[in-house]
């Protein structure tokens, strides 16, 4: 199992010379959250919610997809950002049953809420390496990996919380600048953690 530190410390070492490619593929998802729904996701009294139910589960599978080849060394590019608009089925429900697992685990309290969504985290790296595999399945996976791996990723997230104090600091432009070094080292994480869990390549 390879420390935090060091899945971070790869990062930046594929980063070096590459931001700008993987920097323009991870502002999407943040252009549509801040300049489309305005912050507004979780609002359940704005019609801009119903439209996240269509756009964010196919976005977070690009990222997902472009982040993993970035990581491996393999072709990465633009398109493949919306490249779940292609299995949009299975990625809108894993986005609305996700969020209903964890909105439901919230309402007891907010550390059965963050334990859900750490359970399912890896769900959409799963989808994207397995193209047939539906999201109840890719979810039962991401759980099956995640178990005794839920600290690990918790605390890799809680290495890069000063950052996101940062990037709240300068009005969320910061966000476009670590996003791609914290997406990266998610698919190295995801990667990292597979084991003996087996997820077909594609």
């Amino acid at each position: 199992m390879t420390e935090n530190a060091e899945l971070m410390r790869q990062s930046r070492q594929d980063l070096e010379g590459r931001w700008e490619s993987i920097l323009a593929v991870c502002a999407v998802p943040i252009l549509y959250q801040s300049l489309v729904s305005g912050g507004s996701y979780m609002s359940p009294d704005t019609p801009i919610t119903i439209l996240n139910i269509f756009i964010l589960g196919p976005l977070n599978f690009g990222l997902s997809r472009y982040c993993l080849n970035f990581s491996r060394g393999n072709e990465a590019e633009f398109g493949q950002i919306f490249q779940g608009f292609n299995f949009i089925g299975k990625n809108i429900i894993a986005n609305l049953l996700i969020g209903i697992l964890i909105t439901l685990a919230a309402i007891l309290f907010i550390i059965p809420g963050v334990i859900v969504g750490l359970m399912f985290s890896q769900t959409y790296f799963i989808l994207s390496d397995n193209e047939d595999m539906g999201a109840w399945e890719a979810m039962q996976l991401s759980k099956e990996m995640m178990r005794g791996n839920k600290t690990k990723l918790f605390f890799l997230s809680l290495r890069f919380f000063g950052w996101f104090l940062l990037c709240l600091l300068s009005l969320g432009i910061g966000f476009f600048i670590l996003s791609p070094y914290y997406n990266l080292t998610l698919a190295k994480f995801y990667d990292d953690i597979k084991g003996n869990v087996y997820v077909d390549q594609y």
